[in-house]
């Protein structure tokens, strides 16, 4: 009874992708890509259909598994590279990144979800004073930010600060 419930959500997956033109992709933040994730990509990317990457739960990182907010970065970059390496594994060119724009990370718990376009919008609208593109593209990578000079560096941190991403 199991195999067969699990081969008709297998069917409901290609069934439904007929109709659409891409998918939302949501990896659970704290556990990463599982087997069915991996089967959905692989389908999707065989159908050339546009995948947009959507990390779930990021809330859990901090409050429940207690990792620091740089460490969360560096998870939540680990699991951008694990599905860009499935992502070159089936064969698509398409790479998945913040900076592309197909990519979104989300809290269903807490409602909220943001791209780095969106969240660099919000913060230009509150605080102004610079153009919100441009703050978006230094929002993710190795990119630190020093708040008392309020500059942004690609020297590791060197000049005190955290990764842009973080703080």
């Amino acid at each position: 009874k199991q195999w067969y419930q699990r081969r008709v959500r297998g069917d409901e997956v290609v069934a439904s992708t007929q109709m659409c033109d891409g998918i939302v992709l949501f990896v659970d933040a704290a556990e990463g890509v599982m087997l069915n994730t991996e089967r959905v990509l692989k389908h999707a990317i065989q159908e050339k259909m546009a995948v947009t990457l959507c990390i779930n739960k990021i809330d859990r990182l901090i409050l429940e598994l207690k990792i620091p907010p740089a460490d969360c970065y560096l998870k939540l970059r680990q699991l951008v590279d694990e599905v860009n390496a499935l992502v070159t594994l089936y064969g698509s060119e398409n790479i998945l990144s913040p900076l592309n724009g197909n990519v979104c990370f989300a809290s269903a718990r807490y409602r909220f979800c943001f791209t780095l376009s969106s969240f660099a919008d919000l913060y230009a609208n509150y605080y102004g004073g610079f153009p919100a593109k441009q703050l978006a593209s230094r929002l993710w990578g190795d990119i630190w930010f020093n708040k008392e000079k309020r500059t942004f560096s690609r020297n590791g941190g060197s000049h005190g600060g955290e990764r842009s991403f973080v703080e």
